[in-house]
């Protein structure tokens, strides 16, 4: 049965891995900033690089996910009481957009990963090529801390959606 502490612990989940991943993203930027002024080879500009472009964009979706996450938690338990027709109308469409973007973004992660392998066992050996070998490391190695985070939204999202399926048939 559907109830508002399903819908509680949804939000706060969603809010604490928005948090992560906000973490993680200014740790990469941190660690971007030192690869490319501390240790300035060009294997570590290219992780610099790289990471700095990865966790920006990161950085954006979870900050507006964090901003989001409160409005959306406390209309989506007043209408839950007040207005259950409103959770058909505007929360399952928006779960459902919800969950497309995480396989988006599964998609995107996966992709990223793939090349950044290409990238990095293609230039790895070669001394010329320290920065391409460098730009794939820091794919590989972000694109699966993203891959991994992604599994566990896409389990909740769908069990959230299932549940708020089922409450709407009612």
């Amino acid at each position: 049965m559907f109830t508002k502490t399903d819908i509680e612990k949804f939000f706060i989940a969603e809010k604490q891995i928005s948090l992560l991943f906000i973490i993680i993203s200014i740790a990469a930027i941190v660690v971007a900033a030192m690869c490319w002024f501390v240790w300035s080879t060009q294997f570590c500009k290219g992780v610099a690089l790289s990471l700095f472009v990865m966790a920006i964009v990161q950085l954006s979706i979870s900050v507006d996910i964090y901003l989001n996450s409160n409005k959306n938690r406390i209309n989506v338990v007043y209408a839950f009481d007040m207005n259950p027709n409103e959770l058909k109308l505007k929360e399952l469409p928006r779960i459902e957009k919800q969950a497309k973007k995480i396989v988006a973004l599964t998609f995107v992660s996966t992709a990223l990963l793939v090349i950044g392998a290409a990238l990095f066992f293609y230039s790895l050996n070669k001394t010329d090529k320290q920065f391409l070998a460098g730009i794939g490391a820091a794919m590989i190695v972000f694109s699966i801390i993203v891959l991994s985070i992604h599994f566990f939204s896409q389990k909740r999202v769908s069990t959230y959606k299932q549940q708020l399926r089922e409450f709407v048939k009612r």
